[in-house]
């Protein structure tokens, strides 16, 4: 059997030369537009649910492990004294918020979910009522590198949810 030697073509992609490829022109280099960048995911559970006895006050919020209560992986009624949240290690835009409930709500109020930034309440809010799930993809929040943020189940006296509770939202 006899072998052929191989033959390479080595080709070079160069910049085009002026409108027709000719000399005299400036060169022009290709532009890719920035890949998009990922957005970061802030997400919260509770295990067990939340309820606000009827005999309540007032609307409680009740923040979700992960994203404002600390301890454990129940929601849990926190002091709006201090921060409960993240911290962000460093500044964007909140947007996106994503809701999904074990049990449905008794009532077309129930179950508000909420964003806090530095202990206060935000734009970014939706309701789950009657269903189990619920979204505000139209209210964006800037935070900064240092503000805390965090998600609250906001509760009216006598609401309650039993289940696994989560929320997700994005951080571009």
């Amino acid at each position: 059997m006899k072998t052929v030697p191989g033959i390479f073509l080595l080709f070079s992609i160069t910049p085009l030369l002026g409108a027709c490829g000719g000399g005299g022109g400036t060169p022009v280099q290709a532009q890719n537009p920035p890949p998009a960048a990922t957005p970061t995911i802030l997400s919260g559970v509770c295990a067990n649910g939340a309820s606000l006895g009827a005999t309540a006050q007032a609307a409680t919020p009740f923040f979700l492990f992960g994203l404002g209560r600390i301890t454990d992986g129940v929601c849990g009624v926190n002091s709006t004294s201090i921060n409960f949240g993240l911290p962000m290690p460093s500044g964007g835009v909140l947007t996106n918020l994503r809701v999904d409930t074990f049990s449905k709500g008794t009532s077309a109020t129930n179950g508000t979910f909420t964003v806090y930034v530095n202990n206060s309440s935000t734009a970014i809010t939706c309701a789950v009522g009657t269903g189990s799930t619920c979204a505000d993809i139209q209210h964006e929040v800037s935070v900064g590198a240092g503000d805390v943020v965090g998600v609250a189940l906001v509760l009216q006296p006598g609401e309650s949810f039993s289940g696994q509770i989560r929320a997700a939202l994005e951080k571009h």
